[in-house]
């Protein structure tokens, strides 16, 4: 079973769990039963810089195997867009992506892979905190 961490940049949506607000340098990853989604606006001077930040918050989120096959394509691609270029697609085997210029320095990021196994919300391992006591004397 794969797990994807949810961080302070990327927040990690369940099946069941999609009422949730979209905010700018946040990624949400929407997690289905055979494919996951994720979806991000960031702040970025050129598509190169979106890619980057995509393929960062990817890195941050542990889904290290969709990084693999798809990290070199998407920034070859990005680094080839021309400044007139308002959509940037990039298809491989089992992962779509797009990088799509919103204005002058916002890129609305979209990548769905399938995936081969169940995918969850990694857990923090934290437990409840436990008030402090005062020990009496």
């Amino acid at each position: 079973m794969a797990e994807l961490k949810q961080s302070r940049w990327v927040k990690i949506h369940e099946p069941g769990n999609a009422n949730f607000d979209e905010k700018d340098n946040i990624m949400d990853i929407v997690v289905g039963s055979n494919r996951c989604q994720a979806e991000a606006t960031f702040t970025a001077r050129s598509f190169r810089k979106a890619a980057y930040w995509l393929l960062k918050y990817l890195e941050a989120a542990d889904a290290l195997q969709v990084i693999a096959t798809a990290a070199d394509s998407i920034t070859t691609e990005a680094a080839n867009a021309k400044r007139e270029d308002d959509t940037v697609t990039v298809n491989g085997e089992s992962w779509s992506c797009e990088i799509e210029r919103m204005s002058q320095s916002a890129f609305k990021v979209r990548m769905s892979w399938t995936v081969s196994e169940p995918v969850t919300k990694k857990s923090t391992g934290r437990g409840r905190r436990k008030k402090k006591t005062e020990d009496a004397a």
